[in-house]
């Protein structure tokens, strides 16, 4: 679709599952080329339905949260563990709850009683940069709990509990102070700005190629501080689809190597 001297390639991954290799035979044929003549490109991209079995952990009952009454249980369980003096927010948690599956964990002998919960969030993983996905703690204390295996197809965790944990239980880089700009960020753009539901990823500072694909004229963010290893990036992914940029200078400059598109930085957030 051209438009306003653009390219927009829209993909549902759902039904087309393997849009890297789309792309990647679009730019080594004549789309560097024809780019080039065109402007910028955008390409929207429908993320697929997540899949996985619920997990079986011994001495705990696991579900899904399904009805209203277990979901509220999720959010009791998180403000109850984490106070306002760590700054937990249900307003924040709201944010990623329309793009995530939630657990519940009873034990065995008292399965009225939720003594832990976890969140899968989808991950952006085709392009190595991540949304956040809860870490899967059951926890019978403040701090302490055991933590499950994640669905094969998730690849990031601890971001989301991340935002209440004074030390942090996330990825390596992360800080209690990231976080709390986060939380700041998010209720500034939210209600002044976006009025809309909105989601956000790290990369690593100065990482340029990542500030590129997120720039602010798509809505998105930034915050960051002197003493910090990772920034923090956010705004609008409209539900279950998301927005990559690809400018024209960031073609004819950047992106000779397709490959770099999808792969560069990929192991920059493990665990």
């Amino acid at each position: 679709m051209l438009q306003d001297n653009g390219l927009l390639f829209v993909y549902d991954i759902s039904q087309t599952p393997d849009i890297e290799q789309y792309v990647k035979i679009l730019f080594s044929c004549a789309g560097f080329i024809v780019l080039n003549n065109i402007g910028n490109c955008w390409i929207l991209c429908k993320r697929a339905l997540l899949s996985f079995d619920v997990p079986k952990v011994k001495g705990y009952l696991v579900k899904e949260a399904e009805t209203p009454a277990e979901i509220e249980s999720y959010f009791l369980f998180l403000k109850n563990r984490y106070p306002e003096s760590q700054n937990y927010c249900r307003e924040i948690d709201d944010l990623f709850t329309h793009q995530s599956v939630i657990f519940l964990a009873y034990p065995e002998q008292n399965p009225s009683q939720v003594i832990g919960v976890a969140r899968y969030t989808y991950s952006l993983a085709e392009y190595g940069y991540y949304l956040p996905c809860q870490l899967a703690t059951f926890c019978e204390g403040k701090h302490t709990g055991k933590h499950l295996m994640l669905p094969k197809n998730v690849t990031s965790i601890g971001e989301s509990l991340s935002l209440y944990d004074e030390k942090g239980t996330g990825k390596k880089g992360t800080s209690y102070l990231v976080y709390q700009q986060l939380i700041r960020a998010i209720l500034t753009y939210k209600h002044d700005i976006a009025h809309t539901e909105i989601s956000y990823t790290t990369y690593p500072k100065g990482d340029e190629t990542i500030e590129a694909l997120y720039k602010e004229r798509f809505g998105f963010k930034h915050t960051l501080h002197d003493n910090e290893k990772v920034c923090l990036k956010y705004g609008t992914f409209a539900g279950q689809w998301y927005l990559i940029e690809l400018e024209q200078w960031m073609i004819e400059h950047q992106y000779h190597n397709a490959d770099q598109i999808f792969h560069k930085h990929k192991q920059a957030f493990a665990v």
